[in-house]
């Protein structure tokens, strides 16, 4: 590889992580405003189900119950939600996967720490 190819390489590289850190921030930013942080308030678990075409329960533990048989890609999700587009939800949590692994849309456990609803969403992929 030459110098000029590892720089553009790299430069590549460095493009994508950007691109990546801008999504992930844009992502924990639309749980924060649209959810919020706070797991103990029933209307945003209430508006957590209706986004995702769920019946909304009476409490918070229906609707989590709810939410449980539901596999949705966060990336996916929030791009569909801003775009005002339908939601694509996966048949099985395997789905789900194979489709996360093939495409990468991958949203960290770290981050999505930052946001408890969102953090409640996530599956383990690996």
């Amino acid at each position: 590889m030459t110098k000029t190819q590892a720089r553009k390489a790299r430069e590549r590289r460095e493009r994508e992580e950007r691109e990546r850190n801008r999504r992930n921030d844009n992502i924990v930013n639309y749980f924060d405003t649209t959810y919020g942080r706070d797991v103990t308030k029933l209307e945003k678990w209430q508006l957590l189900c209706q986004d995702l075409g769920v019946d909304a329960g009476p409490s918070i533990n229906k609707c989590k119950t709810a939410l449980k048989g539901i596999y949705v890609n966060i990336v996916d999700f929030v791009a569909a939600k801003q775009a005002g587009e339908e939601v694509h939800l996966f048949r099985s949590y395997k789905a789900l996967q194979t489709y996360i692994l093939r495409t990468g849309k991958v949203f960290p456990l770290k981050r999505a720490k930052q946001s408890p609803i969102l953090n409640w969403m996530l599956i383990d992929v690996f």
